[in-house]
């Protein structure tokens, strides 16, 4: 079966990770792994921690490891029910190699897109177009997986604050679920998400992010590099930690 247009395909995807992350389950309990390198600085760090977390405000337990702190916060260094299709921000930026720990992902936002209408009873055909992407095929996409490469347009970046936008969307065309997500922008930041099923939840499994950071008045730079993988998820439906109880702890606040 030939691929809908890629506007369309997009859509198809949007609405499906919105569904599915409408969906979450109530906590989800995983293993992190960071690896943290800023090759100019010869600096190069690994964390390691098992989070448990309370997914309707993702207020989270994470515990260094092995033997290291426990804290209270948002999931770290985000939550894998995470929806990259979505608005979202993502809090200290590769700023926190001060402090990587203080990484995390928040306030976000699924897109949806309703059914498309035609304007009048008049109309008989109804193109749709993204209104902030130029979208299009790559050519490595298939009937099974469809890459869409995505130009964002100057409706979109004209004015607007955001450091990335979307980039790359790989999308499983059996489910419409992303399989990964790539974000790029200025200071040669680089988002790629990448998607799992585990336990029947879609699911982040790796990401990694890198940006070109630079010293007062562009003096110096230097460019770091997060790479982070995901495993051993469970999704338990009440969490080991008596915290995460909902009336034991306000939500994390937001920044």
């Amino acid at each position: 079966m030939p691929l809908p247009p890629p506007d369309q395909q997009f859509r198809l995807c949007a609405n499906a990770a919105a569904l599915a992350f409408a969906h979450r389950p109530a906590y989800v309990a995983y293993h992190s792994r960071a690896t943290i390198d800023v090759h100019t600085l010869k600096r190069h760090l690994v964390v390691e921690r098992a989070v448990e977390a309370r997914t309707v405000d993702d207020f989270a337990a994470n515990q260094d490891l092995p033997r290291g702190a426990r804290s209270y916060g948002h999931a770290w260094p985000l939550n894998p029910l995470f929806d990259a299709i979505a608005y979202f921000r993502i809090a200290n930026d590769a700023k926190s190699l001060r402090d990587p720990l203080e990484t995390y992902v928040y306030d976000v936002q699924p897109i949806t897109f309703g059914e498309p209408k035609a304007s009048s009873a008049n109309v008989n055909v109804v193109a749709t177009t993204l209104r902030n992407y130029y979208a299009t095929y790559a050519p490595d996409s298939t009937p099974e997986v469809a890459h869409i490469a995505l130009d964002p347009l100057r409706a979109l970046t004209t004015g607007n604050g955001s450091d990335f936008y979307l980039h790359d969307v790989f999308v499983d065309t059996a489910t419409n679920l992303p399989r990964q997500v790539t974000f790029s922008g200025r200071d040669d930041i680089l988002l790629v998400v990448d998607y799992a099923t585990e336990g029947g939840q879609w699911i982040v499994s790796h990401a990694h992010y890198e940006k070109t950071l630079y010293l007062p008045i562009r003096v110096a730079r230097f460019h770091a590099i997060i790479d982070v993988r995901f495993d051993s998820f469970r999704f338990p439906t009440i969490p080991n930690d008596n915290k995460l109880v909902p009336s034991a702890a306000p939500a994390p606040e937001r920044t």
